[in-house]
């Protein structure tokens, strides 16, 4: 991330500010709970992206059940180098 809005990110101390992009692969998912048109989805995923080393990690989201992921599939993500921990999901990538 460039720029003013880089530099607020960093300045307010986003964990997600120096992120860069790669992906992750769904190794398990949760069941949809429930009847509604959305729920919580528990995602246990493996992210890899340049010059990071992969990481495992479970990731939470709440979900449309018509897209709900399936084991197997590779979405875009954005990793912080700094930590190991957090992933984030391109969630608009289940509705594809």
């Amino acid at each position: 991330m460039s720029g003013e809005a880089g530099w607020l990110k960093r300045f307010f101390s986003d964990p997600m500010a120096d992120a860069v992009k790669g992906t992750a692969e769904i190794l398990a998912v949760s069941e949809p709970v429930g009847r509604g048109p959305f729920s919580k989805c528990m995602l246990d995923v493996i992210a890899a992206a340049p010059d990071i080393e992969p990481r495992t990690v479970t990731v939470e989201a709440v979900l449309r059940i018509k897209h709900w992921p399936r084991v197997g599939m590779v979405v875009p993500a954005r990793l912080p180098p700094a930590r190991p921990d957090l992933v984030a999901l391109d969630l608009e990538a289940f509705t594809r």
